[in-house]
């Protein structure tokens, strides 16, 4: 006995109607921090902010630290009015380097309360997946060289120069100020085209810059991670930590926990394949405690893997022009013809036929 293969379209169209494993379409976006952080940049030069903001879409003051998440491409749309409107084409790097830590939110609190580089490092992998969707971060060694790698989820069109010059800069001033030692960067790459003179860029971070590459990185020496903060603070830093946790990836947390829990598969299927103890370790929380809390939504690990690779795939076809072959490597297939396989099977079409719906330009 047999039944016709649109069984299989019922189901999945029953599962996308509900929030069964979050089956809604990916939308990157960021903490409304980076509101506030422009907002004060422009009062400290006595620059009201609500005109520049309205352009945007955006309000000065809706930056609390439960507001809504921002979509990654209004935030980076209003670095560039900001930018263009003050006619500074270095404001990622002025941004960070007159960044207000009484504005930070609890994760850069922590970061900064953090015992070593190290720690501070780690802190940030372990909660920025619950804050900023936009972004994702690795941190990888090699021969005695560490890479800080910051991946931008927008739409291809987006301009991302500022943000990446932003997230970069940060990181080297906040270790400036931590350390009281100058962060040993190597080099320092960055994904969009060079549009102004590189010897400032190269001059804040001590180092050769390189644009159009395939990654925003930022490269030093590993012994650099063993350096204690001067602005460590266990006692304050291990609150936070509590805090973050509960609040982040605890029973009642306050953040989607589905789309959390795929971010972290999207992750680590670029190491090899994830495994319930590996992505709960990258959660903060037991194996036992994830199967429990995947049952009660009636998935399996596999569900969310699946979902993971067509949600971020779908992302990808529709708003970049990257190739078939490197989208398949972002999302943890080795080859092209595994992931058109599977492609097919979660949308009932090919890639390039969804791609071409969604841009007649691909042809």
């Amino acid at each position: 006995p047999s039944l016709s293969p649109r069984f299989t379209a019922y189901v999945r169209d029953y599962l996308m109607d509900r929030d069964t494993c979050d089956m809604n379409d990916f939308e990157p976006s960021l903490s409304p921090r980076f509101t506030a952080y422009v907002r004060d940049y422009l009062m400290d030069r006595n620059i009201m902010p609500d005109p520049l903001f309205a352009k945007c879409g955006l309000s000065p003051d809706a930056d609390g630290e439960l507001a809504e998440p921002i979509p990654a491409e209004r935030i980076c749309r209003l670095f560039a009015t900001v930018s263009e409107t003050l006619d500074a084409p270095y404001f990622g790097i002025e941004l960070s380097q007159g960044y207000h830590f009484e504005s930070s939110g609890m994760l850069i609190v922590a970061f900064m309360a953090a015992p070593t580089v190290r720690q501070a490092f780690d802190t940030l992998l372990r909660y920025d997946k619950y804050v900023d969707s936009a972004i994702e971060t690795r941190l990888t060694r090699s021969d005695g060289s560490c890479c800080w790698e910051v991946a931008l989820l927008t739409p291809a069109q987006v301009k991302t120069e500022h943000l990446a010059e932003y997230l970069m800069a940060f990181i080297v001033m906040s270790l400036r100020k931590a350390t009281r030692l100058s962060l040993p960067v190597s080099r320092v790459s960055f994904t969009h085209e060079l549009t102004k003179h590189a010897s400032v860029v190269e001059r804040f971070f001590g180092a050769p810059a390189a644009y159009c590459a395939r990654r925003n990185t930022l490269h030093f020496d590993e012994a650099f991670l063993d350096t204690p903060l001067y602005t460590a603070n266990t006692l304050l830093y291990e609150a936070i930590s509590d805090a973050m946790r509960n609040y982040y990836a605890g029973e009642a947390a306050h953040s989607n926990f589905m789309e959390v829990v795929q971010r972290q598969v999207l992750l680590q299927l670029k190491e090899g394949e994830p495994s319930i103890a590996k992505v709960a370790s990258g959660l903060q929380i037991s194996s036992r405690t994830l199967r429990r809390r995947l049952a009660e939504r009636g998935v399996k690990l596999q569900d969310v893997k699946n979902n993971a690779r067509f949600q971020r795939a779908k992302f990808y076809l529709r708003h970049t022009r990257k190739p078939l072959t490197e989208i398949a490597h972002e999302i943890g297939f080795s080859e092209l013809s595994a992931f058109s396989r599977a492609f097919k099977s979660w949308s009932g079409c090919t890639l390039q036929a969804f791609r071409d719906k969604v841009d007649p330009r691909s042809t």
